[in-house]
């Protein structure tokens, strides 16, 4: 049975991760995955698996950045495939496409301007 929410104190990450890491400012253990965002019980399952996957091979501080993209995942999913059972019933190419289209139709960004601190102060 897939659980509805996926806590970060119960991934790999957290259980592995240092005391330092555990407590480190910007880790909340007790932040999670919500499920229930997904629109069906096919998805659920896939998503499951796929997060305990990144809990795996994921640092508990590079975990934490998966929450955003998980959250406007579902929204799209919900919105564009609300009766889609699993991710291999799309075609990919697809799917990434109408990702793209719906992403910048609400708002989305699908770049993003950052500048690396080493290269700050350089001119």
């Amino acid at each position: 049975m897939t659980p509805n929410k996926i806590f970060v104190h119960d991934l790999h990450c957290y259980e592995t991760a240092s005391e330092t890491q555990r407590n480190h400012k910007l880790v909340s253990p007790n932040r999670y995955f919500n499920l229930l965002k997904l629109p069906t019980d096919g998805l659920r399952e896939e998503m499951c698996d796929y997060i305990y996957h990144r809990g795996q091979v994921l640092t508990l501080l590079s975990l934490r950045t998966e929450f955003w993209p998980y959250n406007v995942l579902c929204k799209f999913l919900t919105d564009r495939y609300p009766a889609l059972r699993s991710f291999l019933d799309e075609d990919m190419d697809t799917m990434i496409r109408k990702l793209r289209a719906w992403l910048l139709s609400n708002g989305y960004s699908l770049t993003r301007k950052s500048k690396s601190p080493q290269y700050a102060d350089a001119k």
